[in-house]
């Protein structure tokens, strides 16, 4: 469900086009109000005027009456973008994987895929190496736990088993949950859907994510009622493109699930490299 838009702001080009600076030239840091002012201006040359209306049309179906209508419509989705990759917190201590642990994640993937199980030992490869590529963990897949590949086996850290729900996608689990409830439990949906971008991929890196100790971003957004306890945002800044963002959050609802620069570099802030 979506209840707030919000709006992609980059200042690359427009750094590009009013910087004419050589190649090698010093050049001077931006102060925060010209950032702003850049931001502001980029912003205004993606709004569609619609002469119709003799006004604005923003987010593909909101319209402006005017320009500064545009104006404050943009500082108030600027003032929304103030939040960052999100860490489960308990007692005020961030839920992360200790340094000893977190280069041990192993897990096992249960037989009962079936002709799926390929596929899930595949992808899940592809989906811890996204994390692991970037952040200082480590998975491990250990194949010969799979005959007994349940909630039970201490012998992983977490298990990787089907469900039979047709309530979700997948679901995972906090570094801090007990063995039993470390379970990321895939659906038949996940294989399949393209729910707002989503691909089977997509959706192990965003619970791969939550096994790492990330809440969802959105939930500063309002877009769902999410609660924001027990959270603590990790940088200033966030792109709604986030892998822990819904898709059906974003202005685009759209994009699917892969991890942005900006999910490493707030990532790393807790398991550097």
């Amino acid at each position: 469900m979506r209840s707030k838009n919000i709006v992609r702001l980059g200042l690359g080009f427009m750094v590009s086009a009013l910087c004419a600076c050589g190649a090698g030239a010093d050049v001077e840091p931006l102060s925060f109000e010209q950032e702003e002012e850049l931001a502001w201006q980029e912003f205004r040359a993606s709004a569609l005027f619609e002469p119709e209306i003799n006004g604005y049309i923003v987010d593909g179906d909101i319209t402006l009456s005017d320009e500064h209508e545009l104006r404050e419509y943009w500082e108030d989705t600027r003032s929304r973008l103030t939040q960052g990759l999100t860490v489960m917190r308990s007692n005020n201590v961030d839920v992360i994987w200790n340094t000893t642990q977190r280069n041990n994640l192993t897990y096992c993937v249960s037989n009962n895929f079936g002709t799926r199980k390929a596929q899930v030992v595949n992808e899940m490869a592809t989906a811890t190496a996204s994390w692991s590529a970037r952040l200082g963990v480590t998975f491990r897949y250990l194949s010969a736990q799979d005959a007994n590949c349940t909630s039970s086996n201490t012998n992983v850290v977490f298990d990787v088993s089907p469900s039979t729900s047709t309530s979700y996608f997948a679901s995972a689990f906090f570094p801090n949950d007990a063995r039993s409830s470390r379970r990321l439990l895939i659906t038949s949906s996940a294989f399949t859907t393209t729910s707002g971008g989503r691909d089977f991929q997509g959706i192990l890196r965003h619970e791969l994510g939550h096994a790492l100790g990330f809440r969802h971003e959105h939930i500063w957004s309002g877009c769902t009622t999410e609660s924001t306890t027990n959270a603590r945002l990790l940088t200033s800044t966030y792109d709604e493109s986030s892998v822990m963002f819904y898709p059906q959050c974003r202005s685009s609802a759209t994009g699917g699930y892969r991890q942005t620069e900006k999910d490493f570099v707030a990532g790393a802030t807790l398991y550097p490299k």
